[in-house]
């Protein structure tokens, strides 16, 4: 970035003053907690949480006070509590104003500068700023959606997510725990064998697909069960590729927090099937 064009991008800023304004990300309202700070305008910068910008984004933070440095694989962004200068890879650039201060005790940075640094694409509305992130791929097929099917008494749940955000941060934890193969489990399956020892029992699977719900790739998660004692142990299974890897517990848990950053759909369920219904489904008689 230089000089001009960021004294350009900070004329060219909106001046709503955006009272109660909403941050979207993929279409996704992440201000979904009313006693989240939300965006506000000051000296004609639009200035948001860090935390929800790099959390969502997946930007790494390093704080040092009263630095804050933000990185991501190409781009660096050091901004200072009370300083209008921010360093953008290792070049300095007064921006008049605050480049960082506190609110209700979260940082606020300026979201265009960010943007611009981290190549982010956003938009303004009279009412709420939009960010749209990249799309992800796998292999040189686009991820169009990330379905999941977890077992539920009897049956299935099985939901389906189209937010860039949620299948790119589930797949980055995946791509990650395919780093550390282990071998094929003795025992495994869906049912919980409390006899059976080091047996490793379905939890939920994760599938990518694509265009007209093409399957790109297919991941299922299983927890070990010993001897009727449930572990934190977890390994996954690559169904395309039938290859075991080990995943952490704070990797399995870290995707099931990102379940919760965007809206499923629900696709079907068939949690409530009972025995009779399977009884039913198998003969044929009713």
């Amino acid at each position: 970035m230089n000089k001009i064009k960021l004294a350009i991008l900070l004329l060219s800023l909106p001046m709503q003053t955006f009272a109660n304004t909403q941050l979207y990300i993929d279409n996704y309202n992440v201000l979904q907690n009313p006693e989240q700070t939300t965006p506000e305008i000051k000296d004609n910068i639009a200035y948001v949480p860090l935390n929800i910008i790099t959390d969502l984004l997946q930007l790494n933070t390093t704080w040092e006070y009263p630095y804050m440095t933000i990185t991501s694989e190409t781009s660096t962004m050091t901004l200072a509590i009370g300083w209008n200068i921010a360093a953008i890879n290792a070049e300095e650039y007064d921006m008049g104003t605050a480049a960082m201060y506190f609110k209700n005790h979260q940082l606020m940075v300026p979201l265009d500068i960010v943007a611009e640094v981290f190549e982010i694409d956003l938009y303004y509305t009279t009412t709420a700023i939009h960010i749209t992130t990249a799309s992800v791929y796998s292999g040189e097929n686009k991820i169009e959606a990330i379905q999941t099917s977890q077992l539920v008494n009897l049956g299935y749940i099985t939901t389906m997510n189209t937010n860039n955000i949620c299948i790119a941060h589930i797949k980055t934890i995946i791509d990650a725990a395919k780093q550390e193969p282990t071998d094929f489990p003795l025992y495994y399956g869906a049912g919980t064998h409390v006899n059976i020892p080091n047996y490793y029992y379905f939890i939920k699977d994760y599938t990518f697909t694509g265009i007209n719900a093409v399957e790109l790739e297919k991941y299922e998660i299983y927890q070990k069960i010993d001897n009727g004692i449930t572990t934190t142990q977890y390994i996954m299974r690559d169904t395309f590729n039938k290859q075991w890897y080990t995943i952490s517990e704070q990797d399995y848990n870290l995707i099931e927090t990102t379940t919760n950053l965007t809206d499923w759909i629900t696709l079907s369920d068939t949690s409530n099937i009972t025995y009779d219904d399977i009884e039913i489904l198998h003969t044929g008689w009713n």
